[in-house]
Formats: structure tokens, sequence, C-alpha cells
């Protein structure tokens, strides 16, 4: 573990979040949902937050990232782990973003292609995945969410990706709800029991079948 990521998660969990982090290298269990939206679902990109003419959306990648208003924005996000993310931009993450006219990150959305994470839901890296998906507290409530992954699923079906990918806890209701408003399909619910953050034991019920699964991490 990088000394970037412990300054990271200490900075946004403290340092008793950092100790139950660190006992969830040597266990811990999870419950994933993964939905899906494919190429030949119907657009439903619909105006979820407004009147859009009051916000910027941005699509940064690592073609942009250096120019002067995206780095502006960049430099301006301090939650989590978001540095991580952000370096993942360099290879070929993209940033979906949604600011003000005062240049105020309102909305960060991540696609990611190369991901550990990919392993534990199950998916392949050429498949694109949503996440790291947040909204500042003060705008909550507006749509932002469900929007933005709308918009991603579109703008990658553009770049000929056939299917787009998200997830979320199992318990996370506020995240299915916005995952649902935005027309993704429940595919696969995955519980995972992880030792040592190396080996997985895993019951994946995919539709009607159910599967048990033990691999290194």
């Amino acid at each position: 573990m990088s000394v970037t990521r412990v300054i990271h998660i200490i900075k946004s969990r403290g340092i008793y979040g950092f100790w139950k982090f660190l006992m969830t290298r040597i266990y811990r269990s999870s419950s994933e949902n993964v939905y899906q939206k494919t190429s030949k679902s119907i657009a439903s990109n619909k105006c979820l937050i407004g009147c859009t003419q009051e916000y910027d959306f941005s699509i940064i990648d690592k073609t942009n990232y250096k120019k002067a208003k995206y780095k502006r924005l960049i430099d301006s996000i301090d939650y989590g782990e978001i540095a991580e993310y952000i370096a993942g931009i360099e290879r070929d993450s993209l940033l979906f973003l949604i600011s003000n006219s005062d240049e105020q990150v309102l909305h960060t959305s991540f696609v990611q292609f190369r991901s550990r994470y990919k392993k534990l839901i199950q998916e392949d890296n050429h498949v694109p995945l949503i996440g790291n998906c947040w909204t500042d507290r003060n705008y909550r409530g507006k749509g932002f969410y469900p929007y933005t992954i709308s918009a991603v699923a579109d703008e990658m079906f553009r770049r000929n990706y056939q299917r787009v990918i998200v997830s979320c806890a199992s318990d996370n209701i506020p995240s299915i709800k916005g995952i649902e408003k935005s027309d993704f399909e429940l595919v696969n619910r995955i519980r995972s029991y992880i030792l040592f953050n190396k080996f997985v034991i895993q019951l994946s019920t995919n539709k009607v079948r159910v599967t048990k699964k033990v691999f290194l991490f």
C-alpha cells in the first residue's frame, strides 16, 4: 500500500476508519449488485437535473486533463481516495464531471477499464465500469447521479462499446434507485468471502443459476 493511499484513507476515514480498513485486508465479506446497459437499450438520457444550462458537463481523459480549466477542476477535488482514480486518467480512465459557473465540482463519475475490482464482480477489463460516483452533499437530490451514468452509457455506445456496467452494495438503496432510474438492468448478485485480500469464495446468482468460485484475487 502506497504512502499516498494511506494518507488519503486516514484523511477520509480517520484513524479508527483506517484501522477498520486494515482489518478488512485480513477478512471481509461483501454483497454486490451488478447492473448493465447495452447498446441495444433505448437511449434514456432524460434531462434529470432540470435546467442543465446552470451546469457544465465535462468528459476528462488523458488527452485533455492538463488543460487549464480541467486541471483547476481536478485539483479542487478532495474526497476519499480520489488521488488513485485521478492517476487512472493518465492511463485509460475517464472522468465525467458536473460543475457550476464558479468552477465548483458538484458531481464526479469515473469509467475504469483495468481494475482489480472487476475480478470480484466477474467482469472483463474491456467492459467500461462506472464507479467512484460522488455528489456534493449540498447538491444531492437533484438527479446528478442518474443523469451522469445515463450520459456515460450513451457516450460509451458512441465509442462503439456494446455494454456498460455499474455496481453497488446490495443494501445501498439510494444508489440502487439512481441506477434503476437510469434504466440499467440488474444482471448479477454476488456474495464474496475474502481472506487476506487474496482468496475468494463466491456465490454468484445470475438469473436462475448459482455458482461457487474460488480464485486468487
